[in-house]
Parts: structure tokens; sequence; C-alpha cells
């Protein structure tokens, strides 16, 4: 029922646990992980469980951190990852370990990240190389997908690798979504001679000009640029080559608020284009 507020189906999160999907969800996750606990186990892994109440460890964010009532005035910490622990039971000769870990982070929410905490599969081998790594966890991976993947097609082993120079390259990212068959090419032999300036400024000043999407030498991510920033480029960057998408329903790129500083006229009228 979409018309209820998402307040009210927490409130009665009893009754809301009820509906088929959400039944549904609990009970995939629930084999997912059955699945990679026995595939683990097959490839030789043991399992292993680490403690949750913890010191601070300098991780990626903020701990959550929770009051000892023995001793007053000190806290322990959530896990952020068990980081400290792998090391330890690897150094005491525990050389192929998994752990379904959960994770606590005080940061924002992800796309494919809930707030607060979240699980991973920990997956530690000692003396081996990064072919050995591929060979263990590529199985595992294959067949989870192919078992709860609903027929969909699963790409074969070996999964295929690229190297980060060319995944940035071609896709603007060191995880790219293979499904999408956009590949960005260098266009620099193309406009070499061009009279675009910025093009010819660019490729005498890098040993590799810029390409069409290009996230540039300094690995930063392709993204859509706001009205003043692409003022800002042209006026004295080095060039900018910008695509510009199709107005979504429900915006109106004209009452755009430019930064502080901008021509709001320009950036009125490069918005409404």
């Amino acid at each position: 029922m979409p018309n209820i507020p998402r307040t009210c189906g927490l409130r009665y999160r009893f009754l809301d646990l009820r509906r088929e999907r959400t039944h549904a969800n609990i009970m995939l996750r629930s084999n997912v992980i059955a699945s990679i606990r026995r595939r683990m186990i097959e490839q030789g892994f043991a399992e292993f469980q680490t403690p949750i109440l913890t010191a601070s460890s300098p991780e990626g964010a903020r701990d959550f951190l929770v009051p000892s009532r023995l001793h007053p005035g000190e806290f322990y910490a959530l896990p952020q990852s068990p980081q400290q622990f792998k090391q330890l039971l690897m150094v005491a000769g525990f050389d192929r370990y998994f752990q379904i870990a959960p994770c606590f982070r005080d940061e924002a929410g992800r796309a494919d990240r809930s707030p607060g905490e979240h699980y991973q599969l920990d997956v530690e081998m000692s003396f081996v190389t990064q072919e050995d790594v591929f060979a263990a966890l590529g199985p595992v991976l294959h067949g989870v997908f192919e078992e709860f993947g609903a027929g969909r097609p699963v790409t074969a082993l070996p999964f295929p690798q690229i190297a980060y120079a060319d995944a940035m390259q071609r896709y603007g990212s060191d995880k790219p979504d293979l499904r999408n068959p956009i590949v960005m090419s260098d266009v620099t032999a193309t406009f070499r001679g061009s009279a675009f300036q910025g093009v010819r400024q660019s490729d005498r000043r890098r040993p590799r000009g810029p390409s069409v999407g290009d996230p540039g030498t300094d690995g930063r991510k392709p993204r859509l640029l706001r009205s003043d920033e692409f003022l800002g480029s042209v006026r004295g960057a080095a060039g900018t080559c910008v695509h510009f998408l199709p107005r979504r329903r429900g915006r109106r790129p004209d009452r755009e608020k430019p930064r502080r500083g901008t021509d709001r006229r320009s950036a009125r009228q490069v918005g409404a284009e």
C-alpha cells in the first residue's frame, strides 16, 4: 500500500514485515548467507567470529562509542571492520578463514550500504598471490549469483580482469558497470590542430590530451557541471567538453541559483540550454 507513510509502517513493523516482498527479501538474505558460508567451507576456509566491543582504531569513519559501566569515563568502540583481529589471527597461524562481519560506521548512507551498520564478507589467506585469491573466490561468487540470479546470465569463469589505468581511461571508474555499453575514447589525435583553444593547450601541457568524458590525469571522475562551473571553465581553464542531457521532467533549469560571484544572466542562459 504505497499511500501509507513510512513512519506508520515502522510503528507497526510487526505487520509491515508480513508483506510478501519484505518477507521474500529477508528469506533471500538468509539463503544467500547460507550459500556463501557453505561454498567458503568447501573451499577450505574456516569461519571465525571476532569481538564486537573493542577499542577504537583509525578507520575511514567515526566510531560508535558504548560507555563502560564497570569503568566510568571510558568507552568501548563498535568495530568499523575487524581489521586488527584479522591480523592477529593471521599471525597466529590461521591461514584461511572468513567471517560475515558486522561493521559499524557513523557515516551517511550510500546506494549500496545502509547507514550506521552493514555486513561484509571478510576473507584472509596467507602466503598466496593475487591469482590464488581470484581462484578461490571466483567459484564462490559465480555460484551465488548463478543460484540466486533468477535465470539471469552470469559471466563465465574466469571473470574478466581490467587494469586500473584501462578502467579509468575507458569508463572513468575503477568499478565500471559493464552492462553499460558506453566506452570513452581519446580524441586528442582527432582534434589536434583544431581551432578549439582548450584542446590545443591541453595537448601541449599533458602527455595525453583530454578525451570525451575523460576524468583527466588527476583521476577525477566525470560529472555534470553546474552552470557557474561551466562558465568558470570556459573563461580561464584549459578546456572543457560538456554534454547537455535532456531536461528532466519537473525541473526548471532557468531558475537555478548561481553561486556567489557568478553572472546571473549567463548562468540562466546556460541552464536553459
